[in-house]
């Protein structure tokens, strides 16, 4: 999994040339501070493999907790028809959702076929 938090105020200190390239990436077009504001929050990227890609879609599925909103779980799904031998799936919690319910605190994502979970993997903060 890949990761990145936008916040205000902040750019990564770092000589790494993929680090600044996706943060400048993320930030890219933003004009206002309206367009800034929109972009601020945490990005993710996962990177799956299905051995059985034959078999039918799966649902990849990110759930997360964010530091306002208490024990209430956000959930966003994505249906992958088409699997193929290396997959990436991309989730954010930014904008509206970020600037109410703050930084996520614990996340999990999971790949499931049907009700069959096939693999998952969470942040050290998960239950």
């Amino acid at each position: 999994m890949k990761y990145i938090h936008v916040m205000p105020g902040y750019s990564p200190e770092t000589i790494a040339p993929d680090v600044l390239f996706e943060y400048q990436r993320l930030l890219r077009g933003a004009v206002t501070a309206a367009d800034y504001t929109e972009r601020y929050g945490h990005y993710y990227t996962v990177l799956w493999k299905a051995a059985d890609r034959d078999a039918g879609p799966v649902t990849v599925r990110f759930e997360c907790l964010q530091a306002l909103s208490g024990l209430q779980k956000r959930v966003q799904e994505q249906v992958v028809d088409n699997i193929r031998r290396d997959n990436v799936s991309k989730f954010q919690v930014t904008g509206e959702e970020y600037l109410k319910s703050g930084r996520v605190t614990a996340w999990r994502v999971s790949v499931l076929r049907g009700n069959e979970e096939l693999v998952s993997q969470q942040s050290a903060l998960w239950n």
